[in-house]
């Protein structure tokens, strides 16, 4: 199988810089590592801050699976507020039964593909 490039980091780009001091990383081992020292150095327990601006494909996809996920429990919440709203079930049974929900998304994934 030969996959797209739509989640490949841009070529010869850095995955971020520093937002305190301005330093670039080429990858993000890089900038991990200048977190973790300024965090040591400080005297307030505070490391520099990154912004990736060019993230890894791990992290692209990541992204993108989770802004799915992020829509679908949108929209699972706004059908049970239809529910609620329309005096089919109280507040009281939509959030019980929500917290009693067992939903296990690599199961689900599985499941899917079987």
């Amino acid at each position: 199988m030969t996959l797209t490039n739509r989640f490949d980091p841009k070529q010869d780009e850095p995955n971020g810089h520093c937002l305190v001091c301005d330093a670039v990383f080429e990858t993000q081992e890089e900038g991990d590592q200048h977190m973790s020292e300024t965090l040591v150095a400080s005297s307030d327990r505070r490391g520099h801050r990154i912004r990736r601006t060019n993230p890894s494909r791990k992290d692209r996809v990541r992204n993108a699976v989770e802004s799915f996920i992020e829509d679908a429990v949108y929209d699972i919440c706004s059908a049970v507020d239809d529910l609620w709203a329309n005096d089919h079930i109280t507040e009281e049974e939509a959030t019980q039964a929500l917290r009693q929900a067992n939903v296990d998304f690599e199961d689900a994934w599985e499941e899917y593909n079987a």
